[in-house]
């Protein structure tokens, strides 16, 4: 998909004030109050913008929308009721007519971008699920609305830290043992059975000293019998033995109850780990009875992935459960290997200035301007502006600019 021009809610807030003919943004020219604003660059008479619209883009009142009950001509001055602090000099604002309230213009832009074919659909890539030669199912992201190609890591350069199948030297409160019938990878996992463990080691494992410099994600199998909660958990690389002079200390994400998760968390300090010795887990806080278990560490270099692509009609979806179902070919092909997911998104809503559109903004000022004008429309008799026959123009510009957006890649798969 060709690149968007990028533009902020602000940004396309200004495009629909010159399309409405509003004033241009302003700044304040010396000092106000709460309730006033001073800028002398204002042209008008006494009262002239009475009922219209003060909305804040800088200082104190940031994002503040503040409605005119007094203007006077010969200072520049706007008066409203309270913001919630003092006006500046050089603090920037915009007016906008009493018809145009700005929070209602910020709906408008909402509005324009839900309303769009699904041309106007956001790329969107997903690599949370991880093959393995017994599943065939696997979760579709609530983000994604559909599926238009399955990739599988086919190569990739990394190094195994621990197989995490064998026993590791248990902590306090904790016991550790090799599960051969709960497993994902090396014909058994790492158990740990935690019994209102303290904070601290929960197990370790003593490995000859490996240099992961060149690797920037740590991989690794995690399943809990309760509800994991991020963060309560560790997974410690260290440089000297029982994970004394630690190098790297990783929040482990969050997962669901009995479900073997796969993880993937970017490494923070790559260039302290020449030299590792030991790896390990520790309890931070949270549910301290339960059991663990961890299978298959490895630390992986995510830009030299090498990836395969899955005949679309290898795998179908599943909508109601939002899972895609690997035939058995699909299985065997995928082996276990990373699965990547390439699809699409709905486009983001814009909630603050600072949020910017992931579809074309000039889509999104087109039909927001015609959202406004049609608001006004009344009918011949009424609409001395002509609001209606702009709307439609602006309308139609929103259509051409919806018109010239990338249609969905061919064997797309619908989600919702």
């Amino acid at each position: 998909m060709a690149a968007i021009q990028s533009r902020t809610r602000e940004q396309i807030r200004r495009s629909v004030a010159a399309n409405l003919d509003q004033l241009p943004a302003s700044a304040a020219t010396g000092t106000g109050s709460s309730t006033t604003i001073v800028d002398a660059s204002t042209l008008g008479g006494d009262d002239e913008y009475n009922g219209g619209w003060i909305l804040f883009t800088s200082g104190a009142n940031d994002g503040v929308i503040r409605r005119v009950t007094d203007y006077t001509s010969s200072t520049g001055t706007f008066t409203f009721k309270p913001a919630a602090g003092s006006t500046s000099s050089d603090d920037s604002y915009e007016f906008w007519r009493s018809e145009y309230p700005p929070a209602r213009i910020h709906e408008f832009i909402n509005d324009s971008i839900i309303q769009r074919t699904a041309r106007g659909l956001v790329i969107d890539e997903d690599i949370s699920n991880h093959g393995h030669i017994r599943d065939s199912r696997y979760d579709i992201p609530s983000a994604m609305v559909a599926v238009s190609q399955i990739d599988y890591r086919s190569d990739f350069s990394g190094k195994r830290v621990d197989e995490a199948n064998t026993a590791w030297t248990q902590g306090t409160s904790v016991t550790i043992t090799a599960d051969s019938e709960d497993f994902k990878a090396h014909s058994s996992a790492t158990r740990m059975s935690l019994s209102s463990v303290s904070a601290g080691t929960m197990g370790y494992k003593d490995i000859t000293s490996i240099d992961l410099r060149k690797y920037d994600t740590l991989e690794f199998w995690f399943k809990s019998s309760d509800a994991h909660v991020a963060g309560t958990l560790t997974i410690v690389l260290a440089a000297a033995s029982a994970l004394s002079s630690a190098k790297e200390t990783i929040n482990i994400p969050a997962a669901d109850a009995r479900t073997w998760t796969y993880m993937r968390v970017t490494l923070t300090n790559p260039e302290e780990l020449s030299a590792i010795t030991s790896v390990g887990v520790k309890y931070v806080s949270g549910d301290n009875s339960r059991y663990i278990w961890i299978n298959d560490i490895k630390a992986v270099q995510t830009e030299s992935a090498v990836h395969n692509r899955l005949w679309s009609g290898s795998y179908r979806i599943d909508r109601e459960a939002r899972k895609v179902f690997l035939t058995e070919a699909a299985r065997k092909e995928v082996g276990y290997n990373l699965i990547r997911l390439i699809g699409y998104k709905l486009p983001s809503l814009l909630s603050a200035d600072s949020d910017t559109a992931n579809i074309d903004p000039d889509l999104v000022a087109a039909r927001t301007t015609s959202k406004a004008l049609f608001s006004l429309a009344r009918g011949r008799t009424t609409d001395p502006d002509d609001s209606d026959r702009r709307a439609a123009f602006y309308e139609g510009v929103a259509a051409q600019a919806e018109r010239s957006l990338p249609a969905l890649r061919p064997g797309t798969k619908m989600v919702d």
